[in-house]
């Protein structure tokens, strides 16, 4: 298994996902926690905050791959790998919650305890994201 470890260090924040293509687990106007992987592994299957080259804005997708080539990411909604390789410096955070709504078919996983993530986020209204 190959080792890709995020590098740009920042202080975790909150931004308004919209858009389609992680639907159904995010959906346009939810509020999503993102965490630095500060030197961090990214793993397969984490949901991530990037800005790929060429590309004015920031994109949240669930990373499928990971290898010496790089970082390659799809959105839930798609049947299609992004057409991009991400470099682990291009990589802004973990999404670790989203405020919202989840489907009730949501598999709903925290890091840590439940009580650690409520601690966390400080909110009850944030739920938490599988990253496996």
């Amino acid at each position: 298994m190959e080792i890709m470890k995020a590098t740009k260090p920042s202080e975790a924040r909150k931004v308004n996902y919209i858009g389609p293509s992680m639907n159904p687990i995010l959906k346009s106007g939810d509020r999503l926690r993102i965490i630095p992987y500060n030197c961090k592994e990214v793993g397969r299957g984490d949901v991530i905050a990037f800005l790929p080259s060429g590309c004015d804005s920031k994109i949240i997708h669930r990373v499928v791959s990971v290898s010496s080539k790089g970082i390659r990411t799809r959105g839930d909604n798609s049947s299609h790998v992004d057409p991009w390789i991400l470099r682990p410096d291009q990589i802004l955070g973990r999404v670790v919650a989203a405020r919202g709504q989840p489907p009730p078919e949501a598999c709903i996983v925290f890091y840590g305890s439940f009580q650690s993530a409520l601690d966390d986020l400080n909110s009850k209204d944030f739920i938490g994201l599988n990253g496996s």
